[in-house]
């Protein structure tokens, strides 16, 4: 039992560690000095890193510039956090765009054919990093993402920001 108590002590200084240093996916705590309030409404109080931050304020930016032009937007692989605050629907039937939401090849081919079909009518941002490592160095998307594939070879990219391409 004394083994049993001191290796539970020993998980618990660890757990309490671990959630008050390190962030999930985010740089240690003492480092997260960029704040979301300017850049999302309802984020007072929430800080990230201040990569992520302007990830995040080019994802404003952009978004509302295409929207003003009369478009929609739509963002692929990732970034679903962003539908939360958007006054404008998902126009997609995909919020992530991975093995894990479109686990089958029926499932890409109506995600890839619902886009297809929306083509003159929307401006797709693409991230142009893996936004898992924005806390970090951050690493160019890779080709593993079906329907960001199908928009990347298909559509004509009419543009690029920091953190996105833009394609119509």
């Amino acid at each position: 039992s004394a083994v049993a108590l001191a290796s539970l002590a020993l998980v618990a200084v660890c757990f309490h560690l671990g959630r008050t240093q390190r962030i999930y996916r985010d740089r240690p705590a003492s480092e997260l000095t960029a704040r979301l309030d300017a850049i999302l409404s309802g984020a007072a109080g929430i800080r990230t890193n201040p990569r992520t931050a302007a990830m995040l304020a080019d994802l404003r930016d952009v978004a509302t510039s295409a929207t003003q032009s009369g478009r929609a937007v739509a963002i692929l692989p990732d970034c679903a956090a962003w539908w939360i605050q958007s006054p404008q629907r998902n126009p997609l039937p995909l919020l992530w765009d991975n093995e894990v939401e479109l686990p089958t090849a029926a499932l890409r081919l109506r995600a890839i054919k619902a886009i297809a079909s929306q083509r003159g009518h929307l401006t797709i941002l693409v991230t142009r990093f893996e936004t898992d490592s924005l806390a970090g160095t951050p690493v160019p998307l890779k080709p593993r993402y079906p329907a960001t594939q199908f928009v990347r070879t298909h559509w004509r990219r009419v543009g690029q920001s920091p953190f996105f391409e833009l394609y119509e």
